[in-house]
């Protein structure tokens, strides 16, 4: 079983839009949407929900009222350098700006305040036919998103030995983030979506220094190609110095784009320039796979 990461340094490169193609020429996979802040797989590739289950972020402090004997040392200055715990008549404890120190548990003498656990999102199982397609929600504010990661790993890798399919594909979140490094973690191959602006050379130059810090093998697609002749020259400059492969190269359709309603161009314009692209892309890609 080989996983398969698709990334970006930035926002708005097309990853997602490239993973949902690679869903159709390769259907007998797993599909991982580890963008849990903003996922949107499921968005392009419908899938039919089989199940869902409540996700469980990291522990916040809690205070039992019952126990509180007001000795006000939990809200003494500087002790919570989150500062989630507010002053009144009792401390009022804010669980979003809470990062389970424990400090607060420990000073506490009357052993009021203790960690516990809170539902933080949720993690969705469906398929597209045959196909097994994972994703996760994050609740808006919640702390988490890398552990969350973690777990729709696994339930994808699971799904994969059961279902005896022999790639996970996974969408990750656009940046550097932990969330990023948890897809990352034990990745066989990583595709890096880049574009050809300034900030995506920049963000294309910091996520190789990730990719490289794990030591998976990565090829890179320029999406958008057209739109500044330059800067894409810059890029494939740069990857041919540091010896990195160009996987493919899509260009940016504008009227494609503007007609487009939520629909994978492979299905929605199969004989388009970008289709046949992204086909090459694919095979190109699924070369570093074997």
């Amino acid at each position: 079983m080989k996983e398969l990461v698709i990334i970006s340094g930035k926002g708005g490169t097309g990853k997602t839009l490239i993973t949902a193609s690679f869903s159709i020429l390769k259907k007998d996979s797993v599909m991982a949407d580890c963008d849990v802040d903003t996922p949107n797989l499921h968005l392009l590739l419908k899938p039919h929900i089989m199940s869902e289950e409540d996700y469980y972020g990291p522990k916040v402090a809690v205070l039992n009222k019952s126990k509180c004997i007001m000795c006000g040392k939990c809200m003494e200055k500087n002790l919570c350098r989150f500062h989630a715990i507010g002053k009144g008549e009792m401390p009022v404890f804010n669980s979003f700006y809470c990062r389970g120190c424990k400090v607060c548990t420990i000073v506490c003498p009357a052993g009021a305040i203790t960690l516990e656990e809170r539902r933080s999102g949720k993690i969705y199982k469906g398929y597209v036919e045959d196909m097994p397609v994972i994703y996760g929600q994050l609740s808006p504010g919640y702390l988490g998103s890398g552990k969350m990661v973690v777990q729709i790993k696994n339930i994808a890798r699971n799904v994969a030995l059961k279902e005896g399919k022999e790639l996970i594909i996974i969408d990750s979140s656009a940046g550097l983030g932990c969330n990023v490094i948890s897809a990352l973690s034990n990745s066989d191959v990583a595709l890096i979506v880049t574009e050809p602006t300034l900030s995506g050379i920049s963000d294309l130059i910091r996520i190789l220094d990730v990719t490289d810090y794990f030591q998976i093998p990565v090829s890179v697609c320029i999406n958008k190609c057209g739109i500044n002749r330059e800067n894409e020259k810059k890029i494939a400059d740069y990857c041919n110095e540091e010896g990195i492969k160009i996987s493919g190269k899509l260009s940016f359709d504008m009227e494609l784009a503007m007609n487009n309603k939520g629909q994978i161009p492979l299905i929605s314009s199969p004989e388009s320039n970008l289709s046949k692209e992204l086909i090459n892309l694919w095979h190109e890609v699924s070369l570093l796979l074997k």
